[in-house]
């Protein structure tokens, strides 16, 4: 009986060694999951930045793009604005004096 003593008292130590340092690594696994964690939030933070300027880059050239359409149509518009009554007071002075020309 002295030597199943023996046995299980020294089966206890075992099984508490084994448990300690089970705990132990537990301990240091859930540091260096810490530290990941630390890691990806910076990097998804660094990645989110990045991604946010280069939004920020090409929503200022989309705006100064439609700065550029919207100086054209102006100029367009001026372009038509003037061009138009011109060839219309063309156009009636011609009919006009076709008319007049042609009377009998």
């Amino acid at each position: 009986m002295e030597d199943e003593e023996i046995k299980l008292g020294l089966l206890m130590e075992a099984a508490q060694s084994h448990q300690q340092l089970a705990e132990s690594v537990l301990e240091k696994l859930e540091r260096h999951t810490r530290g990941l964690d630390d890691i990806v939030r910076k990097e998804i933070r660094r990645t989110l930045i990045e991604e946010l300027r280069e939004v920020h880059a090409e929503s200022e050239r989309a705006a100064q793009a439609l700065r550029q359409v919207r100086r054209a149509i102006r100029a367009h518009r001026v372009w038509w604005s003037v061009v138009f009554p011109a060839l219309s007071a063309v156009l009636a002075t011609l009919i006009v004096w076709f008319v007049v020309l042609h009377r009998p």
